[in-house]
């Protein structure tokens, strides 16, 4: 934490990670009503800068705002440009001192691209000591041709040079708005000023500064020794301009060095904090690696007793498999057993199924039998009535002639009675035949009956038996199973 490191960082303008920081926001939020924000030498950085105008372009009351010594480059100018070109954006005095937006053309071009913007209201711009260079010059310069709300615009203490002073001289006869545009320490040549002060009390302006500037560089009167006496006076005349701007230079300077100072200051107190910081931070750091340690050999055993439980679970894992492999294999026997019960039962039924059939037929031979018997058994009751109907008729033509023809009738009632007696012998032994077709007939039915009875049996007995095969298949598989989900489980847990 030595001055020297710190004095050298401040001069060569850098920025350290330990000294850019965003600003606290209960300590710098604005009222809705602020119309100014100071943020002087508050180091905020370009991350800092971007957080900021993301917060003030939510401030449509804001006219004034001070970045001096803020550690701006150019992403924070472009930044602060986006600030400018926000619609609601009301602001007119923006300093932007002690800053190194120069550094890059990037800066400048931002700042100069929100110049030119048709709503800008902003009426002073201060951009002292930003090594801005002659191109960074060149795009303000061309801004001013377009801007007409801009009044002052600082630019000491950078580098313009003869090329960015004529830029500056060129957009000056196009703008009759700004009057203020000081440009000491710019290494600007004596005759470009001249006519930049020529143009700026065109527009009206005090060009009292500017012409004490040209007469310190000897460019306001060409002959000094013309006149020994007015010779004198205008040395006189000179000197006392040159003391006042040495007095000038020197308050400046004063200022410049009371700033460099604090800054320095506070990065001093910054770097002690930020010391306090770091041996906390080793200490905390000693903590952390002896709990490190302490963890990383809880770790080890962990890692230990990890692996054992992965041999353990990979043994049961592969018994698990084993064991689901095996009642795979049962699964298999079994579901083929059941194919094969399956296909005998359906021989079974197409055996069955043809028995039926054949009962069928058998059954319909022994219907169209019995209509046949049923038409012997009617024609058999016709013959006999007829024959009583006869034997009637016979009685009474017997009894009407017996006394007649009594040897005669008697003859032919004799051979009338032996042919019908012939004829119902012949009816009824017809009956004996149909009666015993229709007792085998039946008998025949009887045996078809009991056939299909067994058959019903037999393959109601095999069902049974393949149902519980197949029972027994499901339990043994669905215990298989259980105890793969078991294994599994307990694989799991471990």
């Amino acid at each position: 934490r030595p001055r020297r490191w710190v004095s050298a960082m401040v001069a060569a303008d850098i920025e350290p990670a330990h000294i850019a920081t965003v600003p606290d926001t209960a300590a710098h939020k604005l009222e809705s009503d602020s119309t100014s924000a100071s943020y002087s030498d508050k180091c905020l950085g370009d991350d800092g800068v971007r957080s900021l105008c993301s917060r003030l372009a939510t401030t449509s009351s804001l006219t004034s705002l001070n970045l001096r010594g803020c550690h701006i480059h150019a992403p924070g100018a472009a930044a602060v440009g986006e600030l400018l070109l926000h619609g609601r954006s009301k602001l007119r005095v923006l300093s932007l001192e002690w800053n190194g937006i120069g550094t890059d053309d990037a800066g400048p071009r931002s700042l100069a691209v929100a110049l030119q913007a048709a709503h800008s209201a902003l009426t002073s711009l201060d951009l002292r000591n930003n090594r801005i260079g002659p191109r960074g010059v060149k795009h303000l310069a061309e801004a001013l041709v377009h801007n007409v709300t801009l009044v002052s615009l600082d630019l000491r203490w950078n580098s313009a040079a003869k090329e960015g002073g004529e830029a500056l001289e060129s957009a000056l006869r196009a703008n009759r708005k700004i009057m203020h545009l000081p440009l000491e320490g710019n290494r600007v040549p004596g005759g470009v000023l001249q006519r930049i002060t020529t143009l700026l009390g065109r527009n009206g302006a005090d060009a009292t500064e500017t012409t004490n500037y040209l007469t310190l560089t000897g460019c306001s009167d060409q002959a000094l020794g013309a006149d020994p006496v007015a010779g004198g006076r205008r040395l006189a005349v000179r000197t006392r301009a040159l003391e006042g701007a040495l007095t000038q230079q020197q308050s400046e300077f004063t200022n410049k060095l009371s700033h460099v100072q604090g800054r320095i200051e506070d990065a001093e107190a910054r770097a002690n904090e930020e010391a306090a910081r770091a041996e906390g931070l080793v200490a905390q750091l000693e903590a952390a690696k002896t709990s490190v340690a302490k963890h990383d050999a809880e770790a080890a055993s962990a890692a230990r007793a990890l692996e054992e439980g992965r041999r353990a679970a990979a043994a049961e894992v592969e018994a698990a498999q084993r064991a689901m492999r095996h009642a795979e294999k049962e699964k298999l026997c079994v579901e083929a057993a059941l194919a094969a019960a399956e296909r005998a039962i359906e021989a079974k039924d197409a055996a069955m199924l043809s028995e039926t059939r054949a009962l069928g037929e058998r059954e319909a031979r022994a219907a169209a039998a019995e209509e046949r018997a049923a038409a012997a058994h009617a024609e058999l009751a016709k013959a006999q009535e007829a024959r009583a109907a006869e034997r009637r008729e016979h009685a009474e033509m017997l009894a009407a002639l017996q006394q007649r023809v009594a040897s005669a009738e008697t003859t032919a009632a004799n051979s009338r009675v032996a042919s019908s007696e012939a004829q119902a012998a012949a009816l009824e032994r017809q009956a004996s035949t149909h009666t015993e077709a229709l007792e085998a007939l039946a008998a025949e039915r009887r045996r078809m009956e009991a056939r299909v009875a067994r058959a019903e049996i037999e393959r109601d007995e095999a069902l049974d038996a393949a149902q519980r095969a197949r029972d027994q298949a499901e339990a043994r598989r669905a215990q298989a199973e259980e105890e793969t989900r078991e294994r599994e489980r307990r694989a799991a847990s471990v």
